[in-house]
């Protein structure tokens, strides 16, 4: 394949988890290599996570990042400069007090996400999954019912359900309720955001804004959440530790992210004297 020019590039955006970070939730140091290599040739960097803005500090604080942080899989842009947040979508409230019901209801935990805090509901122990250690520590308030959290502006919620047998009754459940986009993005862990919003959405309103524009747009990420932003992105990369549904949208495929694929990637696939 022939290798793209950096002189075609102009913006960057990465997604984190299972892309540019290991299983234990750390930057891969030849991964900020990399990045850092894109943007001393004066490429803009981002990042379109699902994590909420205040759970990313493991990349803020060795990347000074030019674009602002497309967060909670695309629910909220925040921009870093000002600490402003702008809502792209929440959770219907029809939606989510059908969620919160069936949770409640079977005693399963769940994290609820607005653009300031994490809340939770925990019968059964903490709700974490490995690999995101800040996350794990960041303070949360806990919930009793189902009205507390009807009342709140929710961007996203996550539940782990163990179970194989659980998890599928869970999903099914979750995947008829109306407005809601429903996905497994580790393990067990399922996550349910707006079923209209995306990264790839917030990527469109940042081109209409003049802030990047996709035709000069090199996108990495490894899972659903990612499946838009890599379609709309100009050099969209999917991750070797991608489904292979994911594989089949695009001709760039980096190494798992494991063995810094993406490092090898911009390394090796992408020409710095063109």
């Amino acid at each position: 394949m022939e290798k793209i020019a950096i002189t075609s590039i102009k913006y960057a955006y990465f997604d984190m988890d299972g892309t540019i970070l290991d299983d234990q939730g750390k930057l891969i140091f030849e991964n900020l290599q990399a990045i850092l290599r894109l943007q001393n040739a004066n490429v803009k960097i981002g990042i379109a996570t699902g994590r909420p803005h205040y759970l990313i500090k493991a990349i803020t604080s060795q990347i000074n990042l030019d674009l602002p942080v497309i967060n909670n899989d695309g629910t909220e842009i925040y921009d870093l400069k000002s600490g402003t947040s702008e809502i792209i979508g929440l959770i219907d409230k029809n939606a989510l007090k059908q969620i919160g019901t069936y949770l409640h209801n079977h005693q399963l935990g769940y994290k609820a996400y607005t653009n300031e805090k994490i809340y939770a509901y925990t019968p059964n122990g903490p709700v974490e999954h490995q690999g995101n250690r800040e996350a794990a520590n960041h303070p949360k308030e806990n919930l009793s019912n189902v009205e507390q959290l009807v009342k709140l502006p929710i961007l996203k919620l996550m539940t782990i359900v163990w179970d194989l047998v659980l998890f599928q009754k869970v999903w099914d459940h979750f995947i008829s309720i109306p407005k809601l986009f429903v996905r497994n993005s580790n393990n067990f862990l399922i996550d349910l955001t707006p079923d209209w919003t995306s990264k790839g959405y917030a990527l469109k309103l940042l081109e209409n804004r003049n802030i990047i524009d996709c035709k000069n747009l090199l996108a990495f990420g490894d899972n659903e959440n990612d499946r838009i932003m890599v379609q709309y992105a100009k050099y969209g990369v999917v991750m070797g530790n991608a489904s292979n549904s994911l594989k089949e949208i695009t001709p760039y495929i980096a190494k798992p992210n494991t063995s810094a694929g993406v490092a090898k990637f911009i390394n090796e696939m992408i020409d710095f004297n063109k």
